[in-house]
């Protein structure tokens, strides 16, 4: 009998609590410290608004506060990884591992100290980057650089439904998303693309992002814009707005 069954996790995820035996698991002396500290002279205007209203600008953060938070996400990412692999024995014991395709994502990354900020509400990579990570029959075990998004999950998600035969439902409207199935399958893509809006929290006007390939561009009408090229620059450190080089891409 064909099932789909949806399990959601909260960790990992603020506030930054961990189990002993996850937290103890890591060294605590060894735990990676944020890679890229800018001050706020040299932050963007959407993030000092964000500073300013989480108060991280007016609350002091130690490196041993930064450490532990960072700890504990740490460890509550090995306590989710623990439920997949429980999931996992069970499809095994019920005999359904070979006719089961498995998806492992989420819907937000997290700061964690990284430029000076904390939580998501934001752009940059480890706000925006989600883990994926698809198994199962068919599935080639491989790593693909497309850009993806998480509205191509639900036509994946049909793709699979139908790969047995299953006559599937016309969808009522058109959908933003693609199919991830091709990739899965090993198979090549010219597609690369992810469009992003936040307009939650802290915001005054929209903050938009599209990723193109390597390049990024995060715009807010009220502040300059920004471009990085994420593959010669994963932690965003130098902006390309300005670069003439980069005019044209600046302009599409």
């Amino acid at each position: 009998m064909p099932f789909c069954m949806v399990a959601s996790f909260i960790h990992p995820h603020d506030p930054y609590v961990a189990r002993p035996e996850w937290w103890n698991i890591y060294d605590h002396d060894a735990i990676d410290m944020p890679a890229n500290l800018v001050t706020r002279d040299q932050q963007d205007p959407f993030s000092q608004r964000i500073m300013d209203g989480i108060e991280a600008s007016v609350v002091e953060v130690s490196e041993e506060e930064i450490r532990n938070a960072r700890h504990a996400y740490y460890a509550n990412v090995s306590y989710f990884d623990s439920q997949v692999g429980k999931l996992v024995v069970t499809l095994e014991e019920a005999g359904l591992m070979d006719s089961t395709v498995i998806i492992v994502t989420a819907d937000h990354g997290e700061m964690l100290g990284e430029r000076g900020l904390w939580t998501k509400m934001n752009w940059f990579e480890r706000s925006a980057r989600v883990p994926l990570v698809i198994a199962g029959p068919g599935i080639a075990q491989t790593t693909v650089s497309n850009t993806c998004s998480l509205v191509d999950i639900l036509p994946t998600m049909l793709d699979i439904a139908a790969s047995d035969g299953t006559d599937l439902p016309v969808m009522a409207r058109p959908i933003d998303g693609q199919s991830l199935m091709p990739l899965a399958r090993g198979e090549t893509i010219e597609r690369s693309e992810a469009i992003g809006e936040y307009c939650a929290e802290l915001t005054s006007h929209p903050v938009f992002m599209i990723r193109r390939g390597p390049l990024k561009f995060i715009y807010c009408e009220i502040d300059p814009p920004i471009l990085y090229n994420i593959s010669n620059d994963p932690e965003e450190t130098t902006n390309l707005a300005n670069d003439p080089a980069h005019a044209e891409a600046l302009e599409s």
